[in-house]
């Protein structure tokens, strides 16, 4: 009876449109909230009379939440309709915006953070099943390709627009946008969602049992390193950019576009690169990286020409969420959506820890210091990869092809072509 509700549901064309666009612009909103710390770190660490390490503590705060969130979700959900679990979530984006913009101390702000962090953890836990609810099975890997085309937009407005805001109106009203763009988001969700009644069952225990499968583990291990080295170093860029002589505040918003332009493009262009170069990119991406900022951190912001290095950044990054998901979808093909959950949950990690991390350092050594420790993390991410998963993978190889083939043929159809069209965009 539900399975008929389901089909019917994802043969639904005059509503089907509307709610992909309203989960992709949702992506957007919750994205763009999670990154606006950074293009506006500096004054609000000025205006809360905070170090900028303990600004970036902003996004530590939402990750840390969003990471405890996709790990419990499923079950505190399972009995409500997606939908209305949907429009929750954009709520609560509007009311922590809302009490960020307005906080009168960081404590505030830090908890309004943690909120976010909820909705966050909430909306990525449902992307992937409520794709495949709402298209037909030879629609999906468009369906997951629009929502999923989200995120590199919200990396391309996120912190330019913040920092834009924030130098004309002051960093509060970059908030009161993202709380606009979060009401926006709510409006489009009402006239477009259809209802999306819960099936299944808690993915916890699930989650739990792919662990015990060491090439899972190993991915995921080497995944979490390297979303450390990026946040530990992306979080504390503005400080540095600020230094490089002809840019400063005024000039950082037209960076950070630019960085959000090549990131955009390196995700969009970079599917083919990992379907056929999976494991080359797994490890080179985060050795690029390491060198990249390994650069930076001793050169300093000495010349504009570290620009070059930072749009080198983005292009690098661009193909470390592809190949990640990539991996996961190739060692849990018999649990798709179980096995994203728990790629959700070490990335928020990874960025818990990388914000964590940087701040830390940054707080001792400026930027150098946070450079430094994602470089080191970045190096030791692609030394995983290379050199613990290589001479597994090469020993183990034949066995877990079998492994894989055999949870394949057992696997959903339609989990399997999501997952896979999941990895490519």
């Amino acid at each position: 009876m539900e399975d008929a509700r389901d089909e019917k549901l994802s043969e639904d064309p005059p509503r089907a449109p509307g709610a992909v666009l309203a989960m992709a612009i949702a992506v957007v909103s919750v994205m763009t909230s999670e990154l606006m710390p950074i293009g506006v770190l500096t004054p609000i660490a000025h205006d809360l009379g905070i170090t900028p390490g303990m600004a970036g503590q902003a996004i530590t705060a939402t990750a840390g939440a969003a990471l405890i969130t996709s790990f419990l979700i499923s079950a505190i959900i399972r009995q409500f309709d997606r939908r209305n679990v949907l429009l929750f979530t954009s709520v609560i984006i509007i009311v922590a915006d809302l009490i960020i913009a307005t906080a009168p101390n960081f404590a505030i702000l830090l908890l309004a953070r943690l909120l976010l962090g909820v909705a966050h953890g909430t909306l990525w836990s449902m992307v992937a099943a409520t794709a495949m609810r709402l298209a037909p099975a030879p629609l999906i890997p468009r369906t997951v390709s629009v929502i999923m085309r989200g995120v590199p937009i919200a990396v391309m407005i996120a912190s330019p627009l913040a920092s834009f805001v924030g130098n004309v109106m002051g960093w509060r009203a970059a908030f009161f946008l993202a709380a606009g763009l979060a009401g926006f988001t709510l409006v489009f969700q009402i006239a477009t969602l259809p209802s999306i009644p819960p099936r299944g069952q808690t993915q916890v225990r699930t989650m739990l049992r792919l662990m015990n499968r060491p090439q899972v583990v190993i991915g995921l291990v080497g995944g979490l390193l390297v979303y450390l080295g990026h946040y530990a170093f992306l979080t504390y860029t503005r400080p540095f950019l600020e230094a490089v002589p002809g840019i400063g505040a005024r000039r950082l918003p037209i960076v950070l576009l630019v960085y959000g332009l090549f990131n955009l493009a390196a995700v969009s262009l970079s599917g083919p690169f990992v379907t056929r170069y999976l494991f080359q990119v797994l490890w080179i991406a985060p050795a690029v990286l390491g060198v990249l900022a390994l650069v930076m951190a001793i050169t300093g912001p000495a010349s504009m020409a570290v620009c070059l290095l930072f749009f080198s950044w983005a292009v690098a990054y661009g193909f470390v969420p592809v190949c990640w998901h990539t991996w996961v979808t190739r060692v849990t093909p018999d649990e798709p959506e179980s096995g994203g959950g728990l790629m959700i949950a070490f990335t928020q990690f990874g960025i818990f820890a990388g914000a964590l991390v940087g701040g830390y350092a940054f707080d001792r050594a400026g930027t150098a210091g946070s450079f430094f420790t994602a470089s080191g993390t970045l190096f030791l991410a692609a030394a995983i990869v290379f050199i613990v998963v290589r001479l597994w993978h090469g020993a183990e190889t034949s066995v877990i092809e079998g492994e894989v083939e055999k949870a394949a043929e057992n696997a959903p159809t339609r989990g399997m072509r999501l997952t896979a069209d999941v990895a490519a965009v």
